[in-house]
């Protein structure tokens, strides 16, 4: 009988520890969004945006998330947020749709202080319709 009591408390134990472990999900995408972020935008832009090229006053966090997401698609050019008078310039960040997503979703959440979600059809149409734009503005001059 204490055997039995022993066995059945253990199990009970493994498997309410295992559901609410399970409660808890990992949001992935944010994990992701971090590690790009680490690996290739905190060199200029410091951990929280405070980098020798601060986002902190960007006006990117008030408008709509798929204005970030041209920006890391595309890259960045023009005077400087601070008004100090010199240029900046933001390569277009090497990842594709789905990392994009992933890194504006985490930069909007931790620098922005925004909670957003981004998908990456969201990121992929973002990216035509700038494109498609892009070539209209082309056309129109010729």
């Amino acid at each position: 009988m204490k055997r039995s009591s022993a066995q059945l408390l253990l199990v009970t134990a493994l498997v309410f520890g295992e559901s609410t472990m399970m409660a808890v999900p990992i949001d992935t995408a944010l994990v992701n969004g971090e590690r790009l972020y680490r690996n290739y935008c905190q060199r200029c832009h410091g951990t929280n945006g405070e980098g020798s090229f601060n986002i902190l006053r960007s006006d990117v966090w008030a408008k709509q998330p798929t204005d970030l997401v041209k920006v890391i698609a595309f890259g960045a050019r023009g005077p400087s947020s601070s008004g100090k008078g010199y240029h900046r310039a933001m390569p277009p960040a090497p990842y594709n749709d789905a990392e994009i997503a992933q890194v504006a979703m985490y930069a909007m959440q931790t620098i922005g202080r925004r909670e957003v979600v981004l998908s990456e059809a969201e990121v992929r149409r973002t990216r035509q319709l700038h494109l498609d734009s892009i070539q209209r503005k082309i056309k129109s001059r010729r």
